[in-house]
């Protein structure tokens, strides 16, 4: 009887090492953040902090109906990014958890006043923040861009701001970027970051009879060696995704005597910069290899025509890009860390203040080499 005794006795005192869920929390007691944005006004930080339904997304998900959502938007006002944080905290109605945030925006005040160096200081420091979030700059009011939804009742995850990877997949013009490219870029001496601008397009959809605001990417901000050098629009950027490394697909359209008469769309792609040295001064030749199919054609015309087209086209849009960028001191199709990369020297000796001194004549010769593989189920 001892015996069995002792042996109840050292079962109940070993259950007591054993490790359980004591500080388990259940899923809706916690407050998980979709998205994060950042200002800077009057010398404070104001903090939006975006939460979705996520029992709208399950729904979706097995086979339900949707149902209209909105986000709920928290704002924390501080001196600094983590007192901002710490004054979203006196209006929480639960523990908020910053580990599965998706999307990063940051204002063009808070961009221009050198405000994300200093918060991506603190997200790298915070053991709960990740840095695949998509980040973006923008224009609009942060509480207006978080409060717009998907059309047809989408779940808000699935939105261009923490979802931008399928639009680019079909439609490559302007790469979304994560918070760790974003880091690896601003801290590259030579690299020019195109930090993708989110806006409001009120115009372009409806629900119903309703117009239905979404979001748009709507150009870049430029930032060079951590300061901001200016927003680009959409329409002057064109040229950039033909140099750009990490291009999916993108349609180019050609015109003549200004009517246009053939679509190709552009599959892959390949851009070889060739740096040349002349004592003090650089110049660049670029060959561009792509190769595209034929998807629309509006007047009767033949494949070299058509090619021939498409090769003036893609040049013409990559000058032009090229010197948008010169006219805001900014190396928009970063031919600045080719040179760098290629002969690190040469760009030591050249640059200044981390920029090459470009001109018109810099960007010297562009070989573009166009093969179309198919015109589509129709022969042209």
């Amino acid at each position: 009887m001892k015996g069995r005794a002792s042996l109840f006795l050292a079962l109940v005192l070993s259950m007591s090492l054993l490790t359980g869920c004591w500080d388990f929390k259940e899923v809706e007691h916690v407050i998980y953040l979709n998205a994060l944005g950042v200002d800077y006004v009057n010398g404070k930080y104001i903090l939006y902090a975006q939460v979705i339904d996520f029992s709208n997304l399950s729904k979706q998900e097995i086979g339900g109906g949707r149902h209209p959502e909105k986000a709920a938007i928290g704002k924390g006002i501080g001196d600094t990014f983590d007192q901002a944080a710490f004054d979203l905290y006196r209006t929480e109605q639960g523990q908020i958890s910053w580990a599965y945030i998706s999307g990063l925006v940051f204002s063009e005040r808070a961009i221009k006043s050198n405000i994300p160096m200093q918060a991506i200081d603190l997200m790298r420091r915070f053991h709960e923040m990740r840095h695949t979030i998509w980040t973006f700059g923008t224009k609009e009011s942060l509480d207006q861009l978080f409060s717009s939804t998907p059309i047809m009742n989408l779940s808000i995850l699935y939105s261009r701001l923490t979802s931008p990877e399928e639009p680019f997949r079909q439609s490559s013009e302007i790469q979304p970027l994560y918070l760790n490219q974003v880091i690896s870029t601003i801290n590259e001496s030579a690299e020019t970051t195109l930090l993708p601008f989110l806006s409001i397009s009120k115009t372009r959809w409806k629900m119903g009879d309703e117009p239905h605001p979404s979001m748009q990417v709507k150009g870049v901000g430029v930032i060079l060696n951590g300061k901001y050098q200016g927003f680009v629009d959409q329409k002057d950027l064109q040229g950039v995704r033909w140099t750009s490394p990490q291009y999916r697909r993108s349609a180019i359209f050609t015109h003549r005597k200004g009517k246009p008469f053939a679509a190709v769309v552009i599959r892959k792609r390949k851009c070889i910069y060739k740096p040349i040295l002349d004592g003090d001064k650089v110049a660049f030749d670029l060959e561009i290899n792509v190769q595209g199919m034929m998807l629309e054609v509006c007047q009767k015309i033949s494949e070299d025509t058509i090619r021939q087209a498409v090769v003036e086209q893609m040049e013409r849009e990559i000058r032009e890009s090229y010197e948008v960028g010169l006219d805001q001191k900014s190396d928009i199709l970063n031919l600045g860390l080719q040179l760098y990369r290629q002969n690190p020297q040469a760009w030591h000796r050249l640059s200044h203040n981390a920029a090459l001194p470009l001109s018109k004549k810099s960007l010297r010769n562009i070989r573009i080499n166009v093969k179309i593989q198919s015109s589509g189920k129709l022969k042209l």
